[in-house]
């Protein structure tokens, strides 16, 4: 049960860091507002607050878990004080008083009256949300399905599925001890948040990089249903789509199924982009809704009292502070919707007010990565990386620009096409798709004219219903130009093997176009009672037939440890003080023990027992060694039920590196492997990586441990051993450390 009790952990602390703290901190102002506002409210507002608060203590040099602790349990404890002195005063404190004076009984009296505040308070949120609640149950059941989809391969898996998370969790210990950009500027949102987790929470840094992709997932398909349901008039449909977006493939086949699949597997993964890809819907729905808004109300110089411009502000703070792959695929998003309602661009005050908005989130965002670029700390490597991608000068960006740029000046509709939509959905899928969107303008504007004319017998559409859909048709076309941009000469504005969960989002939309307008200007039963109950069938009509026609697949992890090597190293970090042991193992725990100075490398390790006199000074050692040395870097899918998801088929292009969930590639010790030598000048990690190294390092640790247990039994035990990996604990006097130096066993 310990990792389902490390899930459930981690989704407390993540709904109450992003969903109940601002809640009870701005209660006032979210005071009267729609569940709509209030999700658009925490998931901005919270990110950009957490993220400048860290910071900024970090840029004051006065960063501690202490001060941040103080800040953001203070607040919403003087908040809960002073609303409940007015309340109490006002309502309950007066009832009791007055039962006081009637002789009544004090304190069942009051516990009635607060039993009675608290049923009426939840009569009236039932009453209020009693139309919407097939809607909000089968939302639910979708954001249920997509946790345990997006989650259960951190249940076959018990370690990281991508190498950067290691680095990602060194740079939240480095937040602890109050550092910030570490390694260089970078957008630090994400490690904020979990920092925020770990220390505000009590969760396990392990559990939050582990568990949080999986639950993350439930902030982005509410984003995009909020993004859908502004667009499109039938309330159910956004459901529909996300219905599909979570259980069909594309059928698509070759190296853009690789690319899919990859895409997809990163949202389980705990990384600055896919933790901000939720601001790509948030972003233009807020910019939708601004447009929609009456220019008679904007007042430029109080520009941040329309409810639109403040939220987009705190989006667009929000996502320069995520990952700027994410601020990228947000303008461009954005730019869609300014494509639609260009006609409204022509308003100055628009504009400006627009503008003001914009600037003011780019600023939020950037300012602590400009300050700190101010007073010195260079940027992070990965940034120049994103630069060179997008320059087309990169290895990768070299290789899919390579014999492209003729069909750029030649045939660009055409390349477009077959490198984008054909590609993507193959020859019939895009054609159907681009017939689809045709067909939806074309009968859209007829609509429309047909509406300003004053046709009675049909409904009108309502105001910004068409522009919605044309934001639909031009996002996808969008989305698709940002995957096939570098096969056809354009830079490469987003890495492709990262833009399909939002690509298909937005594809998938598109044919759903036609069906709601059908539905709207029909007076049919699918909008009157019972609407919710046909909506249920339908969505579970969907999930048929993606069930049997091509459900989708198991993700996979790149396979790095045992599963319990994880366990086992919980179990030492539990039972023992920080300070009074150290993990000696490959590269991999030093992403879960969390204090510095309680792990060290294997490959420094065997390289100082070579020595005649070495010891470390702490009261246990405990040795990880791998009997069956893992091929490092495998693809490892996964498996589960199969109503979650099929069997995945998908094989890596070397068959060497293959691998099914639950088979395991893997080496053997041996004696003779032992007596191998390796090259101890170069970078460990690295060393890890190749199979027979690993394998020689593992076997000399394993022999190394026969040979010491000899010399000395008593202070050597087996702390736990099967027939894959094997634990070994030393006990010694700290103040006369054990010799680890060269014995009869090297």
């Amino acid at each position: 049960m310990y990792l389902y009790v490390e899930y459930v952990k981690v989704l407390a602390a993540y709904l109450a860091l992003l969903y109940v703290w601002p809640s009870i901190v701005f209660y006032k102002y979210l005071r009267g507002k729609g569940l709509t506002f209030r999700f658009l409210f925490c998931s901005t507002v919270q990110v950009v607050l957490i993220n400048g608060v860290i910071l900024g203590l970090g840029l004051l040099h006065i960063l501690n878990v202490w001060v941040v602790r103080g800040l953001f349990w203070g607040l919403p404890v003087i908040t809960v004080l002073f609303s409940l002195r007015g309340c109490v005063r006002q309502t309950v404190w007066g009832e009791w008083r007055r039962n006081l004076q009637l002789g009544q009984n004090r304190g069942k009296m009051f516990l009635l009256h607060a039993c009675k505040c608290v049923s009426v308070r939840t009569h009236s949120i039932f009453q209020n949300y009693k139309g919407r609640l097939v809607e909000y149950l089968l939302l639910l059941a979708i954001l249920i399905f997509g946790m345990a989809y997006f989650s259960i391969g951190t249940f076959c898996d018990y370690s990281y599925g991508n190498y950067d998370q290691y680095t990602h969790f060194q740079w939240i210990l480095k937040l602890k001890q109050g550092q910030i950009f570490p390694n260089g500027i970078y957008p630090e949102a994400m490690h904020c948040f979990v920092y925020g987790m770990r220390y505000l929470f009590g969760v396990k840094l392990h559990s939050c990089m582990l568990f949080l992709a999986g639950i993350q997932i439930v902030t982005f398909l509410t984003a995009a249903y909020c993004m859908l349901k502004e667009v499109f008039q039938y309330r159910y449909m956004p459901l529909f789509i996300l219905v599909v977006w979570l259980t069909y493939d594309s059928g698509i086949s070759g190296d853009v199924l690789d690319k899919m699949y990859l895409s997809m597997t990163r949202l389980t993964w705990t990384l600055p982009q896919e933790f901000g890809l939720y601001l790509v819907f948030l972003c233009p729905l807020l910019l939708i809704r601004f447009f929609k808004t009456r220019r008679d109300d904007l007042v430029i110089k109080l520009w941040y009292k329309n409810e639109n411009l403040l939220l987009l502000m705190a989006g667009v703070g929000a996502a320069v502070s995520t990952h700027f792959y994410v601020l990228t695929l947000a303008f461009f998003m954005c730019l869609a919707v300014a494509m639609v309602y260009c006609w409204k661009m022509l308003s100055v005050k628009r504009v400006v007010s627009l503008t003001m908005a914009v600037t003011s989130g780019m600023v939020i965002g950037a300012l602590p990565m400009v300050i700190a670029f101010f007073t010195g700390i260079e940027m992070q490597v990965s940034l120049w990386w994103g630069i060179n991608r997008f320059q087309g000068v990169s290895e990768d960006a070299v290789k899919l620009n390579a014999g492209e740029n003729a069909s750029l000046i030649t045939n660009v509709f055409s390349e477009f096409f077959h490198k984008g939509y054909v590609a993507i959905l193959g020859e019939y899928g895009a054609l159907d798709l681009i017939l689809a969107s045709i067909t939806a303008v074309v009968v859209l504007c007829g609509y429309c004219l047909y509406c300003r004319r004053g046709g009675s017998d049909i409904k009108r559409l309502p105001a910004g219903a068409a522009e919605g859909y044309l934001f639909i048709v031009f996002a996808s076309v969008i989305s698709v130009f940002l995957y096939a941009a570098p096969y056809i000469g354009f830079p490469e504005f987003v890495a492709v093997d990262r833009i399909f969960s939002i690509l298909r989002m937005m594809v998938y939309s598109v044919p759903w176009v036609l069906l709601d307008l059908c539905l709207f200007f029909r007076k049919t039963k699918w909008r009157g009672k019972g609407a919710g109950r046909r909506a249920a069938l339908v969505c579970i009509l969907i999930y048929g037939i993606a069930y049997f026609a091509d459900f989708h697949e198991y993700l996979f992890s790149v396979l790095k440890r045992y599963n319990v090597a994880v366990i086992v190293t919980d179990e030492i970090m539990d039972a023992y003080k920080d300070s009074s042991y150290v993990v000696v193992s490959m590269f991999d725990e030093s992403g879960q023990i969390e204090e510095t100075g309680c792990h060290m490398e294997l490959f420094t390790f065997l390289q100082n027992i070579r020595q005649e006199e070495y010891n470390i000074p702490v009261e246990y050692i405990f040795l990880y060694v791998e009997k069956r040395p893992l091929v490092q870097g495998q693809i490892h899918h996964f498996e589960g039920p199969g109503w979650l998801a099929s069997k995945s088929l998908l094989l890596a292009n070397n068959a060497e590196w293959k691998s099914q969930c639950p088979d395991i590639l893997h080496t053997e010790i041996s004696r003779e492997a032992s007596y191998q030598e390796v090259d101890y000048n170069q970078n460990a990690w690295q060393s890890y990586l190749n199979k027979t190294i690993r394998t020689i390092l593992c076997s000399k640790a394993y022999y190394w441990y026969e040979s010491f247990e000899q010399e000395y039994p008593g202070e050597t035990s087996v702390y736990y051993e099967d027939e894959d990996f094997v634990c070994y604990r030393i006990r010694q006097d700290v103040k006369h450390p054990l010799n680890l130096g060269q014995n009869s066993g090297q």
